[in-house]
């Protein structure tokens, strides 16, 4: 526009100018408020991470022995949000899902195996790629996880559904292959 207002063509520059105005008018007619929806897009976001923590607790209280269906898609979308929760919170949920990976590698149940393969791959995006950065935390705990998770998947085979196999897949290449931590 700083171009057709250079080279003397005002009234293109001008025509131009309305067009685009009356795109706004139109995107305002539509009720489509910037402001809004950064505040809707907050509440979303956090009503979505309490949804998330909700289920975190609630199988966490609950019997010990059976672990909750819900917990393998909160393990998948948690990452996603780190970035928008405080760092502390991030702290204690690394340390949760520590404890949680340990507990449930005692069992044997193949579900058990499928929350702590998209448990593991929870941990190692949140490291990777969200809050986890800032601070340096030690991951031992999750190696030797993702070992043993390594040796039941061969010598107590079972039937995997894509979703395990590429969760194990991924959490290899983020370790093995993205950090080489042998």
């Amino acid at each position: 526009m700083a171009k057709l207002r250079r080279k003397g063509k005002l009234k293109e520059y001008k025509e131009l100018k309305q067009e685009m105005l009356a795109e706004v008018g139109q995107a305002d007619a539509l009720g489509v408020d910037v402001g809004k929806s950064g505040k809707h897009n907050n509440e979303i976001i956090k009503e979505i991470l309490n949804i998330y923590f909700s289920i975190l607790k609630a199988s966490e209280s609950a019997d010990k022995k059976k672990s909750s269906p819900l917990l393998k898609s909160v393990f998948l979308g948690i990452p996603q949000f780190t970035q928008f929760i405080n760092i502390e919170i991030v702290w204690d949920l690394i340390n949760v899902l520590r404890e949680f990976l340990q507990f449930e590698l005692e069992g044997t149940s193949n579900h058990a195996i499928s929350n702590v393969l998209a448990g593991l791959l929870c941990v190692f995006q949140i490291i990777e790629v969200g809050a986890g950065t800032s601070f340096n935390i030690d991951e031992k705990d999750f190696m030797d996880s993702l070992y043993a998770v390594i040796q039941k998947m061969i010598f107590q085979p079972f039937d995997f559904s894509i979703s395990d196999f590429l969760a194990f897949l991924k959490c290899a290449h983020l370790v093995l292959v993205q950090k080489r931590q042998y």
